[in-house]
């Protein structure tokens, strides 16, 4: 999944400026393999009908609160960074010397998702306290990081806040799901782990999409600054909420 995620930039960025063809019927051929591939899965129908309502909101059995809670206090920032660097990032870097191309706009979000990646595969022996607080610190230096490009137009400085982004985000989904996995009943954990998305997604939704109404106001540079600060705070608080918490916390990934 996270590599699909990188690849679609990188080739929205590649293409434009290498494929002769217009990047929508590349896009359109994708989609076609997708559906393809779904439509051959030997996938069953339930045998019996759901009960309740058709449309419920995801959550977690009584007592596993806190521990969604945990998790979306490290994975929600992080997913909210990496949504900032792919929905406003290619602003941001048009803005920079050197830095027009789109292929270089693809390939920090690729990146970006390569290290998110790589940081679960390096911490997953740790303990689960650890990724999370490593995970909410890397969000917090992301952040911090991207304050700092955009002041000083410095188009390495967002690069680096974009891998820091794509390991926060890493560590706090290993993070969630693994505490989730560990005490939720394995009927309930396709519906524990939505609520976990559901809970990292609407912030990283929201957020980047209020940051790109408010530069057309404010300007770009004042708007990323004010995000920026927003999600490191969130992001220490993630964290002083993992140091502080006890479940489950001091078992390896």
């Amino acid at each position: 999944m996270v590599l699909g995620a990188g690849l679609g930039p990188l080739l929205s960025g590649v293409l434009p400026e290498t494929a002769p063809a217009p990047t929508v019927t590349v896009e359109a051929v994708l989609l076609a393999t997708a559906v393809l591939t779904v439509l051959r899965m030997p996938l069953r129908r339930p045998g019996a009908a759901g009960t309740g309502a058709w449309i419920r909101v995801p959550g977690v059995p009584r007592g596993n609160g806190r521990h969604l809670a945990l998790g979306i206090a490290v994975f929600a920032p992080g997913i909210t960074a990496t949504s900032f660097v792919l929905s406003l990032g290619p602003s941001l870097l048009s803005g920079l010397p050197g830095t027009t191309s789109r292929t270089v706009a693809g390939a920090t979000a690729f990146v970006m998702f390569l290290a998110a990646a790589g940081a679960q595969f390096a911490v997953q022996r740790l303990l689960r306290r650890t990724i999370l607080t490593a995970g909410a610190a890397a969000t917090t230096l992301s952040m911090l990081t991207l304050v700092t490009a955009v002041h000083t137009a410095s188009a390495p400085a967002l690069i680096i806040s974009a891998l820091l982004a794509g390991t926060g985000q890493g560590m706090g989904q290993l993070g969630g799901l693994s505490l989730l996995n560990t005490v939720v009943p394995p009927h309930r954990l396709a519906e524990a782990n939505a609520a976990l998305n559901i809970g990292g997604y609407l912030p990283a939704g929201l957020l980047p999409v209020l940051t790109g109404y408010l530069s057309d106001t404010i300007g770009l540079t004042r708007a990323t600054t004010l995000f920026g600060a927003t999600l490191a705070a969130l992001a220490v608080a993630g964290a002083l909420t993992v140091r502080t918490s006890k479940p489950h916390l001091t078992d390896p990934a």
